[in-house]
């Protein structure tokens, strides 16, 4: 289980550090806005491909986890079957 939590831990850390670029530049847009300072900001498509890569990052950490969980689900369900057949065998 840990090896997948590191897989989507990786999926969640992408999705945040595009949400966090997003947010910066929010914020440097306003700085711009309000005192006329000129950092650096993305336009409206650099903000929308910011916003959108977080999302596709975040719905992959949550497929990743819910992948895992169907594939223990799986594996036990193997188990038990496996288990019954070995303690009632057909003749």
């Amino acid at each position: 289980m840990t090896d997948n939590r590191n897989g989507a831990r990786k999926w969640f850390m992408l999705a945040g550090l595009f949400t966090g670029l997003f947010f910066v530049n929010v914020a440097l847009r306003m700085l711009f806005i309000k005192l006329g300072i000129a950092i650096w900001r993305l336009g409206d498509v650099g903000e929308f491909l910011l916003v959108l890569a977080a999302m596709v990052f975040f719905v992959s950490g949550l497929l990743s986890i819910e992948e895992k969980r169907r594939n223990l689900r799986l594996d036990s369900l193997t188990t038990t079957l496996k288990e019954e057949l070995h303690e009632h065998p057909q003749n």
